[in-house]
């Protein structure tokens, strides 16, 4: 014996199928879940109704459910949509085609976790990381206003909704804001570069040399472009003839033999051969012998010329006078000293007395002094003439005071000072690399000496290295602006308003672009058609659309330092009926539907039967689209008829419903035209 059991929907011929009530339009956020309904009759066609999206049918699967419950509602749940998922629902009964939009909108971008302020050293890797609250959003990384791109300096990484920016190699210069912006919200962090003490990779050596030739000094700093100072002993050296200087290179030309430093043979050869002088006379060669010495001290070019002549008259040692012309010619000054050497000569002693400063070039006056001598007879010796020249070259200019570093607040301004040694010397200011110049932004003064660099208006991109150089030399500082913290010097206000229109919630903050949070209590509120946010220059402001009692509550607009709250009062306005129920008429085992329109679509009614309040279950379903409200009564029955009303608090509406029954033949034949549900037995032997 063979049995099998089958559930057959059986329709009458002529029978007709109504979609009493088509699904309604979705519009939702990606990640959320839509719910289709419709209602259908004769409600027991569970299994012709079809879903579809688009035109493709759909199948009961965890991320879209079909459930028919009873009443003849059908519904479709989908879950976990995205933008990619907006498209056209559709519901075929029969050959009943009924359409509903479902539009899935796109997160608005937010950032879960912000960036952190870092302390970095000089010559590191610094990372700066932020997470979204959607993966696969662009962002975009700036420091201060200039937009960053993947390189030898930066790498950036995205990985989900984790963002990563890593900067290489790490210079003072690199001290500043960063932000990573996404849409228009935007996260932001300051780096602050620690430099590196300078050190000598490579030291001095001892070395030695012969005379007459030069000899090269050499050391390696830690770090390019540092300026240095060379010194023998206590003395400060300069470039020169003498000394070569290239950075931390210094070339020095070893000095020839002196004739003091000949052989002592020669020397008393000479003694020899000179007349023999007097105690005065030594005393004053000593003398001469002394101002000479001191004179090599000086940057100079001593050129000595030796003439012949033939003896004249005898004449007592002559003084020799300066031609006041001769100072300023060439910026040198010659001296010339003439003297017959008789049987006991005397020396012209020189004495240097004053030095004056002319185009950059130092000009020696020289006197000669006349030394008394005791009156000797002449003889018929070779009469000499000395010629002296003394070239002084100008020194270049030196830092009495270098610049000092500073650490400042945004806003304000600060003044970068440094003393030259020599007034009137054209310097030149920079930032890094960069040369500034005198405006707005910059203002450059010199007086005399004094050097000073006003910086106004500071900012954050402000901190760096300044120099001010004069070509020879280079005083350095660096400079540290710190960020102010940021307040709100206009809070929120709170405000009592009525329900239906638009209302605005307005703050103001000390800086222009700082990204702030809206809050109502604890939840925060995203760009939306019910919130709308606004923020330019420094104010900030919420306007919230559409209001109705339950958008009363705490707001709260965060900027991360400062937090400042309102409260917000919605009063509701009265709610009318603008249609009220009607008395209806229905058969026992048909569905019901009373509905009525009131005048405010946000508004909640309440729906009674006599003393009884009703609630949605199986037998009533209560639904409310805009301002139209619904009260829908499953499987009629007699016990069903009566008064129902309907309440919005402030005004009552009633409708008067009567079942009647149906004959027995009228009630099999409907039976019949709808649905049998019946289990077949097949016997065989």
């Amino acid at each position: 014996m063979l049995r099998a059991a089958f559930d057959l929907d059986v329709f009458h011929p002529g029978q007709t199928v109504l979609i009493v009530e088509p699904p309604q339009d979705v519009e939702c956020f990606e990640g959320d879940s839509a719910m289709f309904r419709c209602l259908v009759s004769p409600p027991d066609l569970t299994h012709q109704v079809r879903w579809c999206l688009d035109q493709t049918p759909l199948q009961p699967s965890p991320l879209n459910e079909i459930q028919v419950p009873q009443g003849g509602f059908h519904s479709l749940t989908m879950r976990e949509l995205t933008p990619m998922n907006s498209s056209t629902i559709s519901v075929v009964v029969g050959d009943k085609r009924v359409y509903a939009s479902l539009m899935i909108k796109a997160l608005p971008a937010s950032f879960k976790q912000k960036l952190k302020n870092q302390q970095a050293t000089e010559g590191e890797n610094a990372t700066l990381c932020c997470v979204l609250a959607k993966p696969g959003a662009k962002v975009q990384w700036k420091k201060g206003t200039e937009n960053l791109k993947a390189g030898n300096k930066y790498e950036i990484k995205q990985k989900d909704a984790c963002c990563e920016l890593q900067i290489k190699h790490l210079k003072v210069e690199d001290s500043g804001e960063y932000s990573c912006e996404c849409g228009n919200q935007r996260t932001t962090a300051t780096i602050n570069v620690n430099a590196l003490p300078v050190t000598f990779k490579h030291k001095l050596e001892s070395q030695k040399a012969e005379e007459g030739g030069s000899v090269t000094l050499h050391c390696e700093l830690s770090k390019p472009g540092i300026p240095v100072e060379w010194r023998k002993g206590t003395q400060v050296l300069k470039s020169g003839e003498k000394y070569q200087m290239n950075g931390a290179t210094l070339k020095y030309s070893v000095p020839p033999v002196t004739p003091k430093q000949e052989e002592p043979q020669k020397e008393k050869a000479k003694k020899e051969e000179a007349p023999p002088v007097t105690h005065k006379q030594q005393e004053t060669q000593k003398q001469q012998d002394t101002k000479e010495a001191q004179k090599e001290t000086v940057e100079r070019k001593t050129v000595v010329e030796a003439h012949v002549s033939e003896p004249a008259t005898p004449i007592a040692p002559a003084t020799t006078k300066m031609d006041p012309q001769k100072e300023t010619l060439e910026k040198k000054t010659v001296v010339e000293a003439s003297a017959f050497k008789p049987a006991a000569p005397a020396t012209p002693k020189l004495e240097l007395q004053k030095e004056e400063t002319v185009e950059n070039k130092t000009v020696a006056d020289a006197q000669v002094v006349e030394t008394p001598v005791a009156p000797v007879q002449p003889k018929p010796e070779t009469e000499k003439e000395e010629k002296t020249v003394v070239e002084a070259h100008a020194l270049p200019a030196t830092f009495k005071h270098d610049l000092e570093s500073q650490e400042v607040e945004e806003g304000g301004s600060v003044t970068l000072h440094c003393e030259l040694s020599k007034p009137g010397v054209p310097v030149e200011w920079k930032k890094g690399t960069q040369v500034l110049k005198s405006g707005e932004k910059y203002q450059m003064k010199q007086k005399e000496c004094s050097v000073k660099l006003q910086i106004c208006n500071l900012k954050l991109e402000d901190t760096g290295n300044y120099h001010c150089s004069t070509g020879d030399l280079e005083s350095s500082a660096y400079l540290k602006v710190n960020a102010l913290p940021v307040i709100f010097t206009k809070d929120l206000q709170s405000q009592e308003v009525e329900e239906g229109g638009s209302v605005t919630l307005h703050c103001e903050l000390s800086k222009p672009g700082v990204p702030v949070e809206w809050t109502k209590g604890e939840v925060g509120l995203c760009p939306c058609a019910k919130y709308e946010i606004v923020q330019e220059g420094h104010s900030a402001r919420l306007v919230i659309h559409s209001l109705d009692p339950e958008d009363s509550g705490s707001y709260t607009c965060d900027s991360g330092d400062r937090k400042t709250t309102a409260n917000l009062s919605v009063k509701a306005l009265p709610v009318y009926f603008k249609t009220p129920l009607q008395n209806l008429e229905w058969d026992a085992g048909e569905i019901a539907i009373l509905r009525c329109e009131i005048t405010n679509p946000v508004a909640s009614v309440v729906w009674s039967r006599g003393d009884s309040v009703l609630e949605s279950n199986n037998k009533y379903q209560l639904k409310q689209e805009g301002a139209i409200v619904k009260l829908i009564i499953y499987n009629l029955q007699g016990a069903d008829s009566g008064e129902y009303i309907c309440d919005t608090g402030y005004q009552k509406t009633s409708s008067m419903l009567t079942v009647q029954g149906r004959g027995q033949d009228e009630s099999l034949l409907l039976s019949s035209d709808i649905h049998f549900n019946h289990s077949l037995s097949l016997h065989t032997s």
